[in-house]
């Protein structure tokens, strides 16, 4: 049987549609974001802050001051003997005057003159 020349053939019952072009473009690859390794044993922080620094690239951190000390005489005294009298006064309120009479002790043995130990100390006793 002869054949027929190609242009006349008939095409195929399902053609394959050609692919549209994508029209949007692929989202990027994030880059992970790697940190930095530090020795394992850095258990004082300034060496880790001077360890960190030095893989970055960057100059390390000045240690900050040390605080200063804990005043020490009249002030001192003054401050503690105020701490005292107010945990007392807040004992009292809360009906614990077992609490409030010991802070008020330790109070008036800093300073037998506080004014306010002596005028909560007065109230305590009247209760008792």
């Amino acid at each position: 049987m002869p054949t027929k020349p190609a242009a006349t053939q008939a095409a195929p019952a399902n053609p394959t549609p050609a692919k549209a072009p994508l029209l949007v473009p692929p989202a990027p690859v994030p880059t992970p974001v790697v940190a930095p390794r530090i020795p394992a044993p850095l258990a004082d922080p300034t060496t880790a802050a001077a360890a960190l620094a030095s893989s970055l690239g960057v100059p390390a951190p000045t240690p900050p001051a040390p605080a200063p000390a804990a005043p020490v005489g009249p002030e001192s005294h003054r401050n503690e003997v105020e701490a005292l009298t107010t945990k007392a006064l807040n004992a009292f309120v809360e009906n614990n005057y077992p609490k409030a009479t010991k802070a008020l002790e330790k109070a008036l043995a800093l300073d037998p003159n506080n004014k306010k130990a002596r005028e909560l100390q007065k109230i305590l006793g009247s209760l008792s």
